[in-house]
């Protein structure tokens, strides 16, 4: 999994500096962090929904972190720069040892793991979105 900051495509030169984070007692990975952890002084408005926080971003309130796969697939946010390297982490499935052995979990557990399969480039910020942020900069 990898995250990047986002903008608003139509981002006034107001909101470029402004950031927007999740709060404290919410922010449970470090890429929830992140933001206040680099921007504090610079962050206008705190959520405690990630929800939110894409929202407030595509609207154009500032910046934020999100994942790639939801950032490059939202065509009203720009991704600002290159994925932050240091928030990249694996992802797992987790279940409990007694129950992932009955059929209908085991379904549910391979047809997820073939799921992120199929999508790991989205996931990882793959080419395509590259291409979109070139053109969109470009217009």
């Amino acid at each position: 999994m990898r995250y990047g900051v986002y903008g608003a495509v139509a981002m006034t030169a107001e909101a470029s500096e402004r950031w927007i984070s999740l709060g404290t007692e919410s922010a449970a990975s470090a890429a929830d962090r992140w933001v206040f952890e680099h921007h504090e002084n610079r962050i206008m408005t705190w959520t405690s929904s990630p929800d939110l926080l894409q929202r407030l971003i595509r609207k154009g309130h500032g910046f934020g972190v999100l994942p790639l796969f939801v950032g490059d697939s939202d065509l009203e946010l720009a991704r600002r720069d290159e994925a932050i390297a240091e928030l990249d982490h694996p992802l797992f499935i987790g279940a409990n040892d007694d129950d992932r052995k009955r059929p209908e979990v085991r379904i549910v557990l391979d047809r997820i793991a073939n799921l992120l399969r199929a999508h790991q480039d989205l996931f990882a910020g793959g080419d395509a979105p590259a291409a979109r942020r070139a053109s969109a900069e470009a217009s």
